[in-house]
């Protein structure tokens, strides 16, 4: 299906270039792109222009930059742009120095702050411990001072300026993620650090990024008692009513069908694998593409091919919001994001990453395949009969915190899988610089998305055909370890687990099956995937069969009676609670960013915030939206997510629904006008 166009795309003299990648990526990064800001503006139009010269139609998409618009529950918020910010320690006596300079590191200001007065403000600096409980308070006086924290810088703010009239904040805070990262591996980075204003309403404030290295010596002299600390901090910013760009390029086929490639153009400079190196990549998939088809290199597809280049996750609500007809006609999708790594430096291995279980197809297998053909490419063994890869690789389950989030909702209907390298060791920080991008990954990361691209957009009957053999052999392949592998907080016996999760298998695997109908609806496709779902469905129960057996073997009882560690009265309670609901979404996609914040009361904030901290929340969360269709109930979303990820908690299910219907995210169905 995809090889002559594989076999193009990585001729070495005039397939994709990682090296005119990397010279994309040096561009980009030369622009502060911030979301709606004059330095996002600049670089979509820099980046319009490369495609223009590059012959493709081109357009720049623009959206309001303000409280009132929303798309779909994604709401917008303002325009921000900075001249300058410097924060300068005062006393004690000898200890003035300059703390932080916007000129010489963008990230050195939390983004999005507001202007102090003019000429600045002195004040001193308290230090609070985290910040984020409201216990930490009690008893200090903080109005018109500085606080300086590790801890979260919205839920600071909150607490600190908003309830306790702290004047702004100084924080050192560094993610981490081991073993990757923790906080002294990067001693002398800034974090990428941002307010996300929802509203009009309520203060606002600024805040300042310092390195931990910094930070410790600021914290040892606050600790050390000698007198007071004080800085004077000068911001000249301003939030206003503006714009949001999204780029939009294209290239035409012979319909009005489409296939898209989506790379997120924003964050701060130079921020150069997250994510110039998504947007570079996605502009010479794009060039060589047009250029291939231009020569007649590689034949007009049927379907034109899109690159699209929002800012992240709100710029894709933008344009699906908005181009009802495109999105109908849009038969795949892939998002590129953070994929030009040196993975000696940055240590994250290139992962394919499948669209999501509910929206099952075939775009996630058609990555996969076209990677492994990839990774066989780089060497040999020394008899020469066996090849594999000199790069880390990996195909792993769906993840989301990126744009095929948006896209891969099954109420948007476009499947789209990802391709990223991660754990990436200098994410968000000012340490993602151009010599942590590898042209050589660049170059990799091209050849799949282009490949990926062009091979459904020229599918027909026989691609078609060859797709389906694909996923019934893939399917084949997993369906045994797919079955052995039971987690070990199940609640089933494994019996009952097994025979779950082999109907959920073989009703993924159907309807990816039928999702080929996309690329051709012929009698020839049709005859063969009722064959191939005949056929699953006895390979199915075989395996099955074969699955408890091997249990039996082992001396794992099979028993159809509760098993694993016994969901208890309680669990039998909400489980009982969770079988009585049905909902349904009045708006299509997944939550927006900072939903809670813009639609939830502040108890139900506290609320919300709470059940985060529950193990797998965010995983369990984002599944079980993309379940709910308005007539499942919430206990078979919770089976489903539960066979799709291994994780149950019905519990918090119930009570998160409660919160989204709050808002309005969700609408209750009543279960007898199911029957």
């Amino acid at each position: 299906m995809f090889h002559e166009a594989f076999a193009r795309l990585s001729d070495r003299s005039a397939g994709f270039s990682g090296g005119r990648a990397y010279e994309v990526v040096r561009d980009i990064i030369r622009f502060h792109r911030i979301q709606a800001s004059p330095g996002f503006r600049a670089a979509a139009e820099h980046c319009a222009g490369l495609l223009r010269a590059a012959g493709l139609e081109v357009e720049i998409l623009r959206f309001p930059a303000d409280h009132r618009t929303h798309y779909w529950t994604s709401g917008q918020f303002q325009e921000w742009d900075c001249s300058g910010a410097t924060l300068r320690l005062l006393t004690p006596e000898g200890e003035a120095r300059t703390l932080a300079e916007y000129q010489d590191h963008k990230l050195a200001l939390v983004q999005r702050s507001t202007a102090t007065p003019s000429g600045g403000i002195t004040a001193e600096i308290v230090l609070l411990d985290g910040g984020e409980d409201e216990a930490e308070y009690a008893g200090r006086d903080l109005r018109g001072k500085l606080v300086f924290t590790g801890g979260n810088v919205a839920r600071v703010h909150e607490l600190a300026v908003a309830r306790h009239g702290a004047a702004g904040i100084i924080t050192d805070r560094i993610v981490e993620f081991p073993p990757i990262r923790e906080r002294f591996d990067l001693p002398d980075a800034l974090q990428y650090t941002s307010f996300w204003w929802t509203s009009e309403e309520g203060p606002k404030g600024f805040g300042f990024v310092l390195t931990p290295r910094e930070g410790e010596r600021l914290r040892r002299l606050l600790k050390s008692g000698i007198g007071p600390v004080t800085a004077h901090a000068r911001i000249d910013a301003a939030l206003y009513d503006g714009e949001m760009e999204v780029v939009s390029a294209f290239i035409p086929g012979e319909t009005d069908e489409e296939v898209l490639i989506v790379s997120h153009l924003c964050h701060p400079q130079p921020s150069a694998n997250d994510n110039a190196s998504g947007a570079a990549t996605a502009l010479e998939c794009a060039r060589t593409l047009r250029r291939l088809i231009d020569d007649g290199t590689l034949a007009r597809p049927r379907r034109g091919i899109r690159v699209l280049l929002p800012p992240e996750i709100t710029g894709s609500y933008c344009y699906l919001a908005t181009q009802e007809a495109r999105v109908r006609r849009t038969v795949a999708a892939l998002n590129l994001d953070m994929v030009g790594e040196n993975q000696a430096l940055c240590e994250g291995p290139l992962l394919a990453e499948r669209p999501p279980a509910a929206g099952a197809g075939f775009a996630g297998d058609l990555l996969a395949a076209i990677l492994r053909e990839l990774a066989g490419r780089d060497a040999t063994n020394l008899a020469g009969n066996a090849r594999y890869a000199l790069f880390k690789w990996a195909v792993t389950p769906f993840s989301g915190g990126s744009d095929h989030f948006v896209f891969a909702d099954p109420t948007v209907g476009i499947p789209c899988p990802m391709i990223i390298q991660w754990p990436d060791k200098f994410y968000h920080t000012s340490a993602d610089t151009i010599d942590k991008v590898d042209p050589a990954m660049l170059r990799r990361a091209g050849i799949l998305a282009a490949t990926y691209a062009y091979a459904i957009a020229a599918a027909g009957e026989r691609e078609a055909l060859w797709l389906l053999n694909e996923l019934s052999v893939e399917y084949r392949r997993a369906l045994p370890r797919a079955l052995a592998d039971r987690p070990a907080r199940a609640a089933d016996a494994p019996g009952r687990w097994i025979d779950r999760r082999a109907r959920f298998l073989l009703d993924r695997h159907r309807a990816a099956l039928g999702a080929v109908r996309r690329l051709d609806d012929g009698h020839r496709v049709n005859r063969t995937i009722a064959t191939l779902a005949d056929d699953a469905e006895r390979v199915t129960r075989d395996e099955r069969d074969r699955a408890r057996s091997a249990a039996t073997w082992t001396g794992v009882a099979t028993s159809d009676g509760p098993g694993g560690d016994g969901a208890g009265d309680d669990g039998a309670a909400w489980d009982e609670r969770a079988a009585a609901l049905v909902y349904r979404r009045p708006v299509p996609g997944p939550l927006g960013m900072h939903w809670a914040e813009r639609n939830l009361s502040p108890e139900a904030q506290a609320e919300e915030r709470a059940l985060s901290g529950r193990p797998g929340a965010r995983t369990l969360a984002t599944l079980a939206l993309y379940w709910i269709d308005g007539r499942r109930t919430l206990l078979d979303v919770a089976e489903q997510v539960e066979m799709e990820a291994g994780l149950r908690d019905v519990e918090f299910l119930t009570r998160y629904a409660a919160l989204l219907e709050e808002g309005g995210a969700l609408e209750r169905v009543a279960v007898e006008a199911l029957r």
